[in-house]
């Protein structure tokens, strides 16, 4: 059971989430948070660092989606399948951001570095072991390392994030994710989605 400071934390996010979606990013302040919390502002700076942290932190939980994912998918011989609905599951969640927060986590991250796109060592390791698998089952034609097919595959998923924030969320970000990683890992077509 979540202790109160963590239901507090918790609710501050969501409500800051919740806020940052309906009006803007830039036009939530502290102070709009805080009201609609109905708590002060020394509790939002106890519990939350800064308004950019809120949505740094909202990624933070990436490898627990990454293996409800997995394990979703565990009698499946389809590595690729596999795969690509982790990386559409990152796309869908940050889809659901909206163009507006991706932008504003992508500058916080500009600014400075808070870690949302680094590798966590969990994820990396469960994407590397399925790219692997894909491999051997001739899934994924592509030889190179499954180390090196990874971060490959996430610096398109990032360049597509970055182009669907310029164009305003008008952009197909899944397909042409799908399209450009099928070309990456030289996915057969008798595999294709």
């Amino acid at each position: 059971m979540a202790s109160a400071g963590e239901l507090t934390k918790s609710k501050i996010a969501d409500t800051a989430l919740r806020l940052f979606k309906e009006n803007g990013y830039d036009n939530v302040t502290i102070h709009h948070i805080c009201k609609e919390c109905q708590i002060t502002k020394s509790t939002f700076y106890y519990h939350i660092k800064s308004k950019e942290s809120i949505i740094a932190q909202y990624y933070d939980e990436l490898d627990h989606w990454i293996d409800s994912i997995v394990a979703g998918y565990i009698t499946s011989d389809n590595y690729w399948l596999i795969l690509w609905k982790c990386f559409e599951s990152i796309i869908k969640r940050s889809m659901e951001f909206g163009p507006d927060l991706n932008g504003q986590l992508l500058k916080t991250n500009i600014t400075e570095d808070v870690g949302t796109y680094d590798f966590r060592e969990a994820t990396f390791n469960i994407f590397c072991m399925i790219i692997e698998k894909a491999q051997e089952m001739g899934q994924i034609k592509n030889t190179n390392p499954p180390e090196d097919l990874f971060r490959t595959s996430t610096y398109i998923i990032d360049g597509n994030d970055v182009l669907w924030c310029i164009k305003k969320g008008n952009f197909d970000k899944i397909s042409e994710a799908k399209k450009s990683l099928e070309i990456l890992f030289e996915v057969p077509q008798e595999w294709r989605i």
